[in-house]
């Protein structure tokens, strides 16, 4: 929920086309399931086609890719609150406090990132660059992006200023 206290980013492009992936995989492995249950257990002589790992790996892989997939997408995004923000990921979910954080930019073109991705670019008390391209707009959705920035860069503003350890 976005109210004064809290911004969210959600990258709905990531999120569509993840998601379709994942189901993808899903359509591709499942349907072999009964036969991956019934090879379970059966001597490798005993089977006509291939051998079970095998069997296990072109199908039983991305069906697990899959599915892994899609418990992880409706989590993707980035959440800051007052206490700091909260970077959810395919593969991780880092909270990064409002006090390790020294300046927060944006980058509307990343030359490395997947095409060209825009987002947030936290820079730490060390000097260490975080782009977050979970924060790139949509084409359709730059004015909401803009509002959202700015409470975000509210936020942290509004941090500074009411913590004794790192406000100046």
């Amino acid at each position: 929920m976005n109210d004064g206290r809290t911004v969210e980013f959600v990258p709905r492009n990531e999120r569509i086309g993840l998601g379709l992936l994942a189901i993808l995989l899903l359509a591709f492995g499942l349907p072999q399931l009964p036969e991956l249950v019934r090879a379970w257990g059966t001597p490798e002589d005993q089977l006509i086609h291939f051998p079970q790992w095998m069997f296990w790996l072109v199908f039983g892989g991305p069906a697990a890719v899959g599915l892994a997939l899609l418990c992880r997408v409706g989590l993707l995004g980035l959440r800051a609150d007052a206490h700091g923000l909260v970077n959810r990921s395919l593969v991780e979910t880092r909270t990064t406090p409002w006090c390790e954080v020294a300046t927060i930019g944006y980058r509307p073109h990343h030359i490395w990132g997947p095409a060209g991705a825009a987002g947030l670019v936290l820079t730490d008390r060390q000097g260490r660059d975080t782009h977050l391209a979970a924060t790139a707009p949509s084409p359709r959705d730059e004015a909401a992006q803009a509002a959202r920035l700015s409470r975000l860069h509210a936020l942290y503003t509004g941090h500074l200023t009411a913590c004794p350890t790192c406000g100046s």
